[in-house]
């Protein structure tokens, strides 16, 4: 093993790093705001299919997400968020093997802590994801902390898919992990996301083929990388 190669075990479970094939995420979207309705699961039977059928495709997290973050789509309220995702989490919990790690995509700490008090209900394991950088909701630093859970950042300057260069996205990461760090957060805990996709105009199939092409760049961070 190189002395500089990345690894780290998710709730001393999932492997992941450079001495570990690629990990799958399947994604789960319950946000009818989104721009593709073909991705998004309204009811039980497709969910609970979706979900079997991505584990058996190799997927090892399962993200879901309530909130479409697309800037021309209807923003809706914390309350609605967690009556979009408490219901599907106890559909997809009843319906999965423990070693399979839920990502829970969210910016704000009462959706994170209501998920984890489902995951614990059911001996399941969670990761957040936050496309904001941990920007959002400033509290959600102290619950990844005091509960000692895995995170994905997205780099974002201000709001979730702003336009950066790849030094900003560095930049962005790297601000967000030594503010977890000088907390006592354990680093190892962490996945970083360059925040690829349409999420505004300008960020176009060349921006992401730039991005993807110097994901290389990244390393710097010490961190698996997420896309």
């Amino acid at each position: 093993m190189n002395a500089n190669s990345i690894n780290i075990k998710l709730h001393n479970i999932l492997e992941i790093g450079d001495s570990h094939p690629p990990i799958i995420m399947g994604v789960l979207n319950l946000s009818p705001e989104s721009f593709y309705q073909g991705s998004v699961y309204e009811n039980e039977d497709a969910l609970k299919k979706a979900t079997m059928e991505m584990i058996k495709n190799g997927a090892k997290m399962l993200d879901l997400g309530a909130r479409s973050t697309a800037p021309w789509s209807k923003k809706i309220s914390v309350k609605e968020e967690l009556d979009r995702m408490l219901p599907a989490m106890d559909i997809v919990c009843k319906n999965i093997p423990k070693d399979i790690i839920l990502s829970v995509d969210t910016q704000y700490t009462e959706i994170a802590q209501k998920t984890l008090d489902m995951a614990k209900k059911y001996k399941k394991n969670i990761i957040i994801n936050d496309v904001s950088c941990l920007k959002t909701d400033p509290s959600l630093k102290s619950f990844l902390i005091d509960n000692d859970i895995p995170v994905i950042i997205m780099a974002s300057k201000k709001v979730p898919g702003d336009l950066c260069t790849l030094q900003e996205i560095i930049s962005e990461l790297k601000k967000t992990i030594l503010k977890l760090k000088e907390k006592g957060y354990d680093e190892k805990n962490i996945i970083i996301d360059p925040g690829i996709g349409h999420w505004i105009e300008k960020k176009t199939y060349l921006y992401d083929l730039k991005i993807i092409g110097n994901l290389h760049e990244l390393q710097v961070l010490n961190k698996p990388i997420l896309v």
